[in-house]
Order: structure tokens, then C-alpha cells, then sequence
């Protein structure tokens, strides 16, 4: 679901929910002004700018735009002890992607800062010492949760704890990273 970012992320004009802006397929905002000025390329990931969508009136109550200074969802920093074990994890089992690396030392596989994103989620990894401490916890929400588990155990994955029903009313499933950092898959 898009954002509907409040604001054009180049001078700032206001962008309501109805008000035509450009967006790029990582849904950087621009208002109509800047996306001319910008030739409709983005200039973060230098894809095509196009027409954001209009969210039906009638949805933004339950569906509403990312409000103006709020909170966006909590990015995770885990600590790993290796960075290509990790992107095996990661990447080949749970289906993340690298967005940005940042090694000090480009002959040197480790330390690693990684950004990994699979869909909406971000997770952030970090081989660096002394940033933090494993095993970390980190609670995603998915729409169907055995929908899910059928993709990774396809891949071959290892569950700490299978699709179940929880007394508080979710289903929820656990696997764990090679250093023992837990995912909890969770839906409503």
C-alpha cells in the first residue's frame, strides 16, 4: 500500500492525499513542479517518475497517508558475527535484498553495515563490534503467515516455531539467523 507521502521530499510543498505528485517505484515524493524540474527521474535511485495514484476518499480513514512528522515503522539492527553468512540467510533463505553496504575495507569481508529490504521491511544488519549484542528479536508483520512458511520451508529454511495460533490473537512463526537473532512472522 502506498504511503501517500505529506510532502515533496525536493522543496517541501505540501502533497494531500488528492494532490497530484510523482512517484518512483521505491515511492519517493515529488510534487508536479520538481518531477518537470527532475526531467520525471528520481534523483535517489534515478528511476521513472510517474503519476501517484489517487487513494478513493472513502478509504483514507481506514487506509491514511503517512501522517506529517509521525512515526514510520522501527528499522531493526541486528548483530551478526559474519557478513556472507548472513546474506545466505537472508538473501538466498528469507528473500531480502542488499539495498546499501557500507565496508570500511572493500578487501576485507567484514565489518559490514548492510541495509537488506524484502517487500515494506527493512532490516538492518551489522558486523561492526560492540553494535549490539545477539540474539536479537524482531516482529514483522506478513498477510498470511502460511503463505509464508510455504515459501521458506521451499527454500529449505529451519522454523524455531511453525504457523500457530496465539492466545492473543495472532498466527505467528519463528526462524533464526545463523546467530541465533529471531524473526517472529506475525499476522492479525
Amino acid at each position: 500500500m502506498l504511503a501517500l507521502h505529506p510532502h515533496c521530499e525536493r522543496c517541501d510543498a505540501p502533497l494531500p492525499p488528492e494532490a497530484p505528485a510523482r512517484i518512483c517505484s521505491f515511492e519517493c515524493t515529488f510534487c508536479e513542479v520538481c518531477g518537470e524540474q527532475l526531467e520525471q527521474r528520481c534523483p535517489n535511485c534515478e528511476g521513472e517518475l510517474v503519476r501517484r495514484p489517487v487513494r478513493p476518499a472513502e478509504h483514507l480513514d481506514k487506509y491514511p497517508p503517512v501522517a506529517v512528522n509521525g512515526l514510520a515503522p522501527a528499522i531493526p539492527v541486528l548483530s551478526v558475527t559474519s557478513d556472507a553468512a548472513a546474506v545466505a540467510f537472508y538473501g538466498d533463505l528469507l528473500g531480502f535484498r542488499s539495498c546499501h553496504v557500507y565496508r570500511p575495507d572493500p578487501a576485507r569481508e567484514d565489518p559490514t553495515y548492510r541495509v537488506l529490504r524484502r517487500d515494506a521491511a527493512y532490516v538492518h544488519l551489522t558486523s561492526f563490534p560492540g553494535d549490539g549484542t545477539p540474539p536479537g528479536h524482531v516482529y514483522l508483520r506478513v498477510p498470511d503467515v502460511d503463505a509464508l512458511h510455504r515459501e521458506l520451508a521451499g527454500r529449505g529454511v529451519t522454523f524455531h516455531l511453525l504457523p500457530t495460533d496465539q492466545s492473543w490473537g495472532t498466527r505467528e512463526m519463528v526462524v533464526a539467523d545463523p546467530d541465533g537473532n529471531e524473526l517472529h512472522f506475525h499476522q492479525e
